[in-house]
């Protein structure tokens, strides 16, 4: 990867791929194979990265011979970026930073949630089998409805 212009980045197990850090800490640009990845907000993916659907993968070659100009400037960019959102120096202030958005999302959303978990158990066979999950006492074996 050192020597390479370009970094291609397929997805791993998941939607993302490790690679893609990996690569952007080297400062390299960035090819992102996955139709499903989903981008980080802020960074600005459009300067350091390709993004190019799976089925596509066949004319990557063709892809990358046409971007052969920029890759300097794009490999410039990957770097910037991950100084910016991802070395070690402001990791953990966006992690946490995440996690205080999270939890005010929570607190707005959490009534809603409520809801939804109320409607779900309010359904009439859910509803059966919620109140004798609650009657049962522990000491006796479940009833005949909930062994199948």
């Amino acid at each position: 990867m050192a020597e390479a212009m370009f970094s291609l980045c397929p997805r791993g197990h998941g939607s993302g791929t490790i690679r893609l850090y990996e690569s952007m800490k080297m400062g390299r640009a960035c090819i992102i194979l996955s139709d499903e990845s989903v981008p980080n907000e802020g960074v600005d993916w459009e300067s350091s990265s390709i993004r190019v659907p799976e089925a596509d993968v066949a004319g990557v070659p063709d892809l990358l011979d046409g971007l052969r100009h920029r890759t300097k400037k794009m490999g410039e960019h990957a770097r910037q970026e991950w100084e910016k959102w991802f070395s070690e120096k402001v990791r953990f202030h966006h992690v946490a930073k995440m996690c205080v958005e999270m939890q005010s999302m929570r607190k707005i959303y959490g009534r809603l949630r409520r809801y939804y978990h109320l409607r779900h158990i309010l359904r009439p066979s859910n509803f059966r089998l919620y109140m004798i999950n609650k009657e049962a006492p522990l000491s006796r074996s479940p009833p005949d409805i909930l062994v199948r």
